[in-house]
């Protein structure tokens, strides 16, 4: 999957990581998905996201379902809470996502309407990576991740642990 994203990204790739239960050693292959965080020099074309998300549905769940998120150097620096992104895929999501291929409103995921959305569980996601990540392709996570403050990574857990209540 690294090899295919960095296909799809080339130059504007700059690097895939690894962070959940796979690099904490924990993967449960009953349960687990695999956990990814891409960082782009600059937000994705519209066509970009559309191979993404192509490759994703044909990738998710063969064997193991994906959750990834694609971000900016300009989405994590500076640092803001919650987290911009630039696009996202987990299988929670394939529904929607083959949807919008089949009815061609993938064309609305342009770069300037995404890049606004932000996600809480990116805080946590990050804190993981400087404690556990695991570099697949590109530049060193303290190189491109900054340091989450204690907070943000805080209110991201408890939400993370409120959600999982509701459910």
């Amino acid at each position: 999957l690294t090899m295919q994203i960095e296909q799809v990204l080339g130059e504007n790739l700059v690097g895939v990581y690894l962070h959940g239960s796979l690099s904490f050693g924990c993967f449960n292959p009953q349960r687990s998905d695999i956990d990814l965080l891409v960082v782009t020099e600059h937000l994705m074309t519209v066509d970009d996201k559309l191979a993404l998300a192509r490759l994703l549905l044909a990738s998710s769940s063969h064997p193991y379902p994906v959750e990834i998120s694609f971000l900016t150097r300009q989405q994590l620096n500076p640092w803001q809470y919650p987290t911009p992104f630039d696009f996202h895929y987990s299988d929670a999501w394939r529904a929607k996502t083959s949807q919008a291929i089949d009815n061609g409103s993938w064309r609305e995921w342009q770069p300037n309407n995404s890049a606004l959305r932000g996600d809480v569980d990116l805080a946590g996601h990050i804190t993981v990576l400087h404690e556990r990540g695991i570099v697949l392709a590109g530049e060193a996570i303290a190189s491109v991740f900054p340091a989450v403050p204690t907070e943000d990574y805080r209110d991201s857990i408890l939400r993370d642990i409120d959600a999982a209540l509701a459910e």
